[in-house]
């Protein structure tokens, strides 16, 4: 309606929606897309769309200018949920991925994990005070940030469909996807992750 409230139509969209991705996670277990063979060309590369972010220390940043791009090493690491519950999925990534990478392949890449806030109690207020704190309990050597808002253009651009799990995505030093995968890590696909870090070395 016009008081900013939700329409009935509204509210029915997104139950829709969320059935809708709760069954398309019973499908696919959390593998929505399947991770990248290899790693994507430079020139075939997307950009990593822009978003505000916050870190633990409540300071903003534009994340692909501020963290991703002319970052230390060669790339980032990005992981990215949007329900408390994904975090172990997003996990199986970031934390996956450090411990099976040995101290080279960490030096190469920054390992940043986003959590995309859409719950409009979380926006504001001491929900929101709690949340950034919460980015405090972050592993070592892994960067938190949280970025809040109905951020629609920012998962239609990562190609996200679905926000019941986490996902992966290799960013180059010039801000570009070249690599990405969903749901659940599993030992392969933490390898390939790795080669494709690797590839980073040599280009």
């Amino acid at each position: 309606g016009a008081g900013g409230g939700f329409d009935h139509f509204e509210k029915k969209r997104l139950q829709k929606g969320y059935f809708f991705e709760l069954n398309e996670i019973r499908d696919t277990q959390g593998k929505v897309f399947p991770c990248t063979e290899g790693v994507i060309r430079p020139a075939a590369a997307e950009a990593f769309p822009e978003v505000t972010a916050h870190g633990a220390d409540h300071a903003q940043v534009e994340l692909a200018r501020d963290v991703l791009r002319g970052g230390a090493g060669a790339g980032t690491i990005v992981g990215l949920y949007f329900r408390e519950n994904a975090k172990a999925q997003l996990r199986s990534w970031t934390e996956g991925f450090a411990g099976q990478a040995g101290a080279r392949a960490q030096q190469q890449v920054q390992v940043v994990e986003l959590c995309v806030v859409d719950s409009f109690l979380f926006r504001a207020g001491p929900l929101k005070r709690v949340l950034l704190q919460g980015l405090r309990g972050a592993p070592d050597g892994i960067r938190s940030f949280a970025a809040f808002g109905k951020l629609r253009d920012f998962q239609h651009a990562l190609g996200i469909s679905n926000r019941l799990t986490a996902y992966c995505f290799l960013v180059d030093g010039a801000g570009r996807v070249r690599w990405r995968g969903s749901g659940t890590a599993t030992e392969e696909e933490i390898d390939k992750l790795r080669k494709a870090v690797a590839t980073f070395g040599r280009e």
